[in-house]
């Protein structure tokens, strides 16, 4: 690093910006415009040496762990066969319904009730 430094001084640097802000771009009509790319680059990296870098933000991902309830309603419905058909039961009707939910949706005319079981 010590090496880098004594071969482009800090004013070399800062000399290099400044030229980049005031960067332009020939058109293909030989028109001469500002190279905004260019611009936007010098700013970048002047605010970085003057301000510093925004601290990288990390995506972390959260494992969703499983309380015992869920193992335990299993354990119930496997060792109870009439708790098993009430709960298959409970999601044939939720099914049917979001079904008729969306059908209703798509044809936008009004839905008419399902009977629950057993009504």
């Amino acid at each position: 690093m010590e090496a880098l430094n004594r071969m482009i001084p800090d004013e070399a640097i800062a000399e290099s910006l400044s030229e980049m802000l005031q960067a332009t771009t020939m058109l293909k009509n030989s028109a001469i415009i500002p190279d905004w790319g260019a611009r936007s680059d010098a700013v970048k990296l002047i605010l970085a040496y003057k301000v510093g870098l925004p601290i990288a933000r990390k995506e972390i991902e959260v494992a969703e762990q499983s309380s015992g309830k869920d193992e335990q309603a299993i354990e119930r419905m496997a060792r109870i066969p009439s708790l098993l058909a009430s709960v298959k039961n409970a999601v044939a009707q939720a099914e049917a319904r979001k079904v008729a939910i969306e059908a209703e949706v798509i044809t936008c005319r009004p839905l008419t009730r399902i009977p629950r079981s057993g009504s």
